[in-house]
């Protein structure tokens, strides 16, 4: 007599193998989720980086207001659109003058209580430096 179908004990085995792939691949998948979303941010800050290096060019310092950029630098952070960073509310820090000029300016995760980039930041500095969570990536 031909037997068909699975036995229980296969079945079993089958749901803890992929069980076991599920618990090693959802934490990856997570880091690069949260990579595509840390781009968003990289590409604005790009964007007031340059902004702030016209600026300093021009008027041998760097900014903390963002009006200034918006007006010397080409770029208004209430145009740049975001959808998980407030890119409207940067934080400038900027001191010095000439070549001891410095600055850095930090986006903070939406403040959505659902968002999942809430309280996460993304910042870089004069020299081009990224950081995630005040973790150097580049």
């Amino acid at each position: 007599m031909g037997r068909k179908g699975f036995t229980l004990i296969e079945l079993l085995i089958v749901i803890i193998i992929i069980g076991i792939l599920a618990a090693v691949g959802i934490p990856v998948l997570r880091g690069y989720v949260d990579d595509a979303r840390y781009s968003e941010a990289d590409a604005a800050l790009g964007a007031i980086l340059t902004a702030q290096r016209v600026y300093h060019a021009r008027h041998n310092v760097y900014t903390n207001v963002a009006a200034n950029l918006k007006r010397d630098g080409g770029f208004n952070p209430a145009e740049a659109s975001s959808r998980f960073f407030n890119v409207a509310g940067v934080a400038y820090n900027a001191a010095g003058q000439g070549a001891n000029a410095t600055f850095d300016a930090t986006i903070s995760g939406n403040n959505g209580a659902n968002d999942p980039m809430n309280g996460k930041t993304a910042k870089i500095e004069q020299d081009g430096d990224l950081f995630h969570n005040g973790v150097q990536v580049n």
